[in-house]
C-alpha cells in the first residue's frame, strides 16, 4: 500500500485532497478488514502520523480491536464536531455499517438483551435501534428486547430429526454386533 507523498493530489478547488490514511483507519474495520487494519498504523508514513484527526481515528481503530465499544462511541462522539467534513462522512458511514452488523449478530447471539447493552453495542440511540430491532421482528417485553423465534425453515426440528438419527445409529450399531 502506498501513500501520496508531499506533493499530495489537489481537487478540483485547489485545495489539497484530503489524506488517504484517515480514511482507511476506519475504511478497513467496517469493510471486516481487521487484520488489514490492525497493521495499517505500522504502514503509514511519519508524515502523516503528526496529523491530529488520523491519531484521534486511530485511537477508535484501537478500541474497536480491544472492543471497547461503548467507550469507542463515547470517544467518537466526543471528537466528531472537530472532524474535517470529509472524515465525519466516513465517521458515519462507519457507525451506520457497524450499527448494522452488530444487529444482526445480536439476532444470533442473543435471545434478550437488554436495550441498554444493545445500545452500547451498536452505537445507536435507545429509540432509533428500538424502531430498527422491531423492523427485524424483535420485541420489548418486561423493559427487554426479545428476539424474534428462529423460523421454521432455519433450523432442523431437533426432536423429529434428531430421533430418526438416534434410531438410525442404533439400527447399524445392531446389525454390526
Amino acid at each position: 500500500m502506498s501513500f501520496p507523498g508531499p506533493s499530495a493530489p489537489r481537487l478540483d478547488s485547489g485545495a489539497a485532497a484530503p489524506l488517504a490514511p484517515s480514511r482507511l483507519t476506519l475504511g478497513c474495520p467496517r469493510r471486516v478488514h481487521s487484520e488489514s487494519a490492525r497493521f495499517l498504523w505500522k504502514r503509514i508514513p511519519q508524515a502523516y502520523k503528526a496529523d491530529k484527526e488520523l491519531a484521534q481515528l486511530w485511537d477508535v481503530g484501537k478500541l474497536l480491536w480491544t472492543r471497547k465499544y461503548v467507550e469507542m462511541f463515547a470517544f467518537l462522539n466526543s471528537i466528531a464536531p472537530g472532524l474535517s467534513a470529509l472524515n465525519q462522512s466516513t465517521v458515519a458511514r462507519f457507525v451506520k455499517a457497524h450499527g448494522e452488523r452488530t444487529t444482526s449478530l445480536m439476532g444470533k447471539a442473543y435471545t434478550t438483551i437488554s436495550p441498554e447493552a444493545a445500545s452500547g453495542l451498536t452505537g445507536m440511540a435507545p429509540a432509533e435501534l428500538l424502531a430498527l430491532l422491531q423492523a427485524s421482528g424483535w420485541t420489548e417485553q418486561d423493559g427487554m428486547l426479545v428476539a424474534p423465534a428462529a423460523a421454521a425453515g432455519d433450523a432442523p426440528a431437533a426432536g423429529a430429526a434428531g430421533m430418526q438419527q438416534l434410531q438410525q445409529l442404533t439400527e447399524y450399531i445392531v446389525a454390526l454386533e
